[in-house]
């Protein structure tokens, strides 16, 4: 309903993930009833109103390849801007010369727009640790139950489509996860810490 396929396809690639590690990791019933429910209630929906915008926007194929063509140029040219200037640009600066470069303002990358404002060791932490937040359901059974990891691969995904630190909404998400991940990171070296005496505890008890 926005008109924003990148959008559509990111969920769309979201949710089927998270339903086959569930399958693949947990082996429960209840991700194939979920699958069975949306599939029976999505495709209704797409064979009488279509997808978002209409099938017009989906199937002009001249405009996806136009779109497509400015979004990769946009792309190249923020990340050599970036690595020309590791300290950032700031944002009207950024879109100053990377409209000289390209002719477009925008980077439609979330990920290279803070690459570009903030410098490429900032966006490449975002990367590393959006990343890694989103891989915890492959490697972790009890993770895929977290909000915060399957938000982080919906984040993922939109992040290489639009400027989406143009929004309030995003950068509260992002820093939602940067708390997360810190959280994580705090309990793991607790417990590590705490294995060890927990082992001499039991050893002492026994001796």
């Amino acid at each position: 309903f926005t008109e924003t396929r990148s959008s559509g396809l990111v969920t769309l690639v979201t949710v089927l993930t998270v339903f086959f590690a569930n399958v693949l990791i947990s082996k429960t019933g209840r991700s194939l009833r979920l699958a069975a429910l949306l599939t029976y209630v999505g495709l209704p929906i797409l064979l009488f109103l279509g997808p978002p915008a209409g099938w017009d926007r989906w199937l002009d194929y001249q405009d996806i390849e136009a779109n497509s063509g400015g979004r990769l140029l946009s792309n190249a040219g923020a990340l050599q801007i970036s690595f020309e200037h590791p300290l950032g640009l700031g944002v009207e600066k950024g879109q100053q010369i990377l409209h000289v470069h390209t002719g477009i303002e925008a980077t439609h990358n979330a990920f290279l727009q803070a690459a570009l404002v903030y410098g490429p060791l900032l966006g490449g932490a975002l990367v590393l640790l959006v990343l890694i937040m989103a891989l915890r359901l492959f490697l972790n059974s009890k993770a895929m139950r977290d909000l915060e990891t399957v938000l982080a691969l919906q984040i993922l995904g939109l992040f290489f489509f639009e400027e989406h630190f143009n929004s309030p909404t995003f950068v509260i998400l992002v820093n939602w996860l940067i708390a997360a991940g810190g959280a994580i990171l705090v309990s793991r070296r607790l417990s590590a810490a705490q294995q060890p005496r927990v082992i001499q505890r039991t050893i002492d008890i026994r001796g």
